[in-house]
């Protein structure tokens, strides 16, 4: 079953199992666990529901020697343990080209190497906003600990 129709189809039998009635934040992470219980949906919930705050995350890269090439040190520095997931890298090359690379995070920090058609000019983290992540454009950078 396509994950798509699966949310929604667990979407739709909350709101009819609760209609007229309130519903809790429990009873919805019930529903999906219930739905799909071999896709370790409590670890996703426990991170993303039970925790306070949202990854914050230092990235740090250089073009290789070769300059075909970039090596990437991604550090997460929120307090507490590192939070999992499937972070996106823009890789922006010499001519405008962006490679996009998907990397699993899973501990506080992590070190990749790249390789490239053309010299790396940039690397962003998270260009399309696909996480919920620290950004400088929502104010103030939480400390260590908040």
């Amino acid at each position: 079953m396509r994950l798509s129709h699966l949310f929604f189809t667990t979407l739709r039998g909350l709101i009819k199992d609760f209609a007229g009635r309130r519903m809790a934040l429990d009873d919805v992470r019930a529903a999906f666990v219930s739905a799909a219980p071999d896709d370790d949906l409590e670890s996703f919930f426990a991170q993303w529901l039970d925790r306070t705050g949202a990854p914050v995350i230092d990235l740090d890269w250089w073009a290789t020697e070769n300059g075909k090439g970039v090596h990437v040190i991604v550090t997460q520095v929120q307090g507490g343990d590192p939070f999992h997931l499937d972070l996106e890298l823009g890789v922006t090359l010499k001519g405008g080209e962006r490679v996009m690379h998907t990397v699993a995070i899973t501990d506080a920090t992590h070190e990749f190497d790249f390789p490239t058609d053309a010299r790396p000019l940039d690397v962003s983290l998270d260009p399309n906003n696909r996480l919920l992540i620290w950004r400088p454009e929502y104010g103030p950078r939480p400390t260590v600990g908040d």
